[in-house]
């Protein structure tokens, strides 16, 4: 029996073991890999950390600690691309690849097959595949010369507009008692200067996505024009890419993957509307599976053995079984 190892990389990096069946045997996700005390002084190390843990524990409840792997599958994005080499050790040696996150989107949404994804986590970017087998992609530029409509993009629209609110150059807006709330601080002033002192975290910047969520399922005016804006700005990758791919004319898969989705129909409104006015044919679905098992099953295909029927029953049966990876 062979074993494969999938990773969704990230500050919460998931990690996925499976046989060669398809059959899940362990999952775990690692906390934050930028804890507060080692956001300034250490955030590599954090990271590695945090990866070496989630590793050992799948693995450990495959009950797979004296087995070899015969591939696995990590997906980063952005600058995490550039610092590969400290993951890529973190992993079973000599079986190792790594794939840009927002193809193992576009792989949890079509399973390989043409179409385009859009990921919008912390970052913003979108990865298609024509039925000629070409290839493109966009966004993913990182703050501040990119990622509209990401969580980050978001998470700083949020802030910044309960700081407007507070100078009353904008209307109240209930995201900033919210905000307050959450941060557990009583001034606003004071959560400036925290942010002064180190980055907005991935974890950080989810929650604030989530607190224009409920502000706008709340009725808030602000939070649901920040959230149409977003819905907007994800929109525009996708057309840019459809228009790449020469896939505006005819049906066509478009997955929507990543926390930003999870703030509702105010997001995801705007965002089908925009993208139907160029491709009308576009069916706008979620993903079949998370990124970390679509990284599963791109390790699968790396030792011969593609999605089938059986493989996917398999994968699906196991799936409720480990919430991680879910």
């Amino acid at each position: 029996m062979r074993y494969v190892m999938g990773i969704e990389g990230g500050e919460n990096p998931t990690v996925v073991v499976a046989d060669e069946t398809g059959c899940l045997l362990g999952a775990s996700q690692a906390g934050s890999t930028r804890p507060l005390k080692v956001a300034e002084t250490e955030p590599d190390e954090a990271a590695r950390r945090a990866l070496l843990d989630a590793v050992h524990s799948a693995v450990k409840m495959a009950d797979l600690e004296n087995a070899r792997i015969a591939a696995c599958c990590l997906g980063l994005s952005g600058p995490q691309i550039a610092r590969r080499a400290l993951y890529v050790d973190c992993l079973p040696e000599g079986c190792s690849f790594v794939a840009d996150a927002a193809r193992l989107a576009l792989h949890a949404v079509t399973l390989g097959q043409p179409g385009v994804a859009i990921l919008a986590d912390y970052a913003a970017l979108t990865f298609g595949v024509n039925d000629s087998g070409q290839e493109a992609s966009a966004g993913g530029w990182n703050l501040p010369a990119g990622d509209e409509g990401s969580e980050r993009w978001l998470a700083l629209r949020v802030w910044n507009a309960c700081c407007r609110a507070q100078d009353g150059l904008a209307p109240p807006t209930q995201l900033l008692p919210m905000l307050l709330q959450h941060s557990g601080v009583a001034d606003l002033r004071q959560l400036a200067g925290n942010a002064e002192a180190r980055p907005l975290s991935e974890t950080e910047a989810s929650a604030l996505a989530a607190l224009a969520g409920r502000a706008a399922a709340l009725g808030d005016p602000t939070a649901r024009r920040l959230l149409r804006e977003t819905g907007r700005e994800l929109a525009h990758l996708v057309q840019a890419t459809l228009k790449t791919l020469a896939m505006l004319r005819g049906p066509v898969t478009v997955g929507t993957v990543g926390g930003v989705f999870r703030t509702g129909r105010l997001t995801l409104r705007p965002f089908r509307e925009a993208v139907k006015q160029v491709a009308p044919e576009a069916q706008i679905v979620g993903p079949r599976f998370s990124p970390a098992v679509a990284a599963v099953l791109l390790a699968l295909e790396e030792i011969g053995l593609p999605p089938e029927a059986s493989r996917l029953a398999c994968l699906e049966a196991s799936l409720p079984q480990f919430s991680a990876a879910r």
